[in-house]
């Protein structure tokens, strides 16, 4: 069985230059893959690396553009081999019989439907499956070309008009963010924060989706209470300020996110009423 060995370093850069879309938008296991994939190729002995990337991707089908590892390859062959064993549990020797003349079955299954005039899985073997989206791919980028969209400046719309959020030119950059700071916490045992309450969230695309991520009904239970104390601590008269704690301690901070939410917001309207207090009082002393 001939094989052909991959470039690695081909294999390594293509995961590397595609990481921000899954640490970009909301892809947790992609991310948790690309990282301990990452890591552990960094911390592998040379020899070891030497050795994962001579085998790291190989074909059997003679397809130059078909590269899998050894664990599927054998999957493969042994979901072949099990489409000629019956149903229930095999004897060791319908096993032994299968493999030894696995070869010899599947010329007999290729003749037998050649005969027949069956299409053969094997003819697709190395293929990609066509999406019919071809058409749809050229007119798409003949539009780009037609409209300049890319060639534009201004306003940060799409290109059928819809309004876009103004950091998402920024995206390749708050991905990265995004992975260092998964790459801290979840390897390295930093604390998370709960100012770090953004890194959670995608990348916004459009501004209402920038509003809905920064929510309060967005917030986890931590973040809530330690938003709320924030802002307890910036009220300024003392009956009120002694008020709101005594309510937050005895009757909201125990309870359920949806109590947390409510007084939350509560306190966001006494703050907003304590700053246009403040901006009134700071008017008339000036005049």
């Amino acid at each position: 069985m001939a094989t052909r060995r991959n470039n690695a370093d081909l294999l390594k850069s293509a995961k590397y230059m595609t990481k921000e879309i899954f640490h970009g938008r909301n892809h947790p296991k992609y991310q948790m893959i690309e990282l301990y994939d990452s890591i552990q190729d960094r911390m592998m002995p040379d020899d070891v690396r030497s050795l994962s990337d001579k085998y790291s991707s190989i074909t059997t089908s003679g397809n130059p553009s078909l590269g899998e590892d050894f664990d599927f390859i054998l999957e493969e062959k042994n979901k072949q081999l099990k489409s000629w064993i019956p149903k229930g549990g095999p004897s060791d020797k319908i096993w032994l019989t299968v493999c030894r003349n696995n070869k010899i079955l599947e010329m007999i299954k290729e003749h037998c439907l050649k005969l027949f005039q069956i299409k053969s899985e094997k003819q697709d073997m190395g293929k990609a499956r066509s999406l019919g989206i071809d058409d749809a791919i050229v007119v798409y980028r003949m539009l780009l070309r037609r409209s300049d969209y890319l060639g534009k400046k201004g306003d940060h719309v799409s290109i059928s008009g819809i309004a876009l959020d103004e950091e998402l030119t920024d995206f390749s950059k708050l991905a990265l963010t995004k992975r260092i700071h998964l790459l801290k916490t979840e390897f390295l045992g930093l604390p998370v924060l709960p100012e770090h309450c953004s890194f959670r969230h995608p990348v916004a695309v459009t501004p209402s989706e920038k509003q809905k991520f920064q929510s309060t009904n967005s917030m986890t239970v931590k973040q809530l209470q330690h938003e709320i104390e924030k802002l307890l601590d910036r009220i300024e008269d003392k009956f009120q300020l002694d008020y709101h704690k005594e309510l937050y301690q005895q009757e909201v901070k125990t309870k359920r996110k949806a109590k947390l939410v409510h007084f939350l917001n509560e306190l966001k309207v006494v703050m907003d009423a304590q700053e246009t207090h403040s901006m009134d009082l700071a008017t008339l002393l000036a005049e």
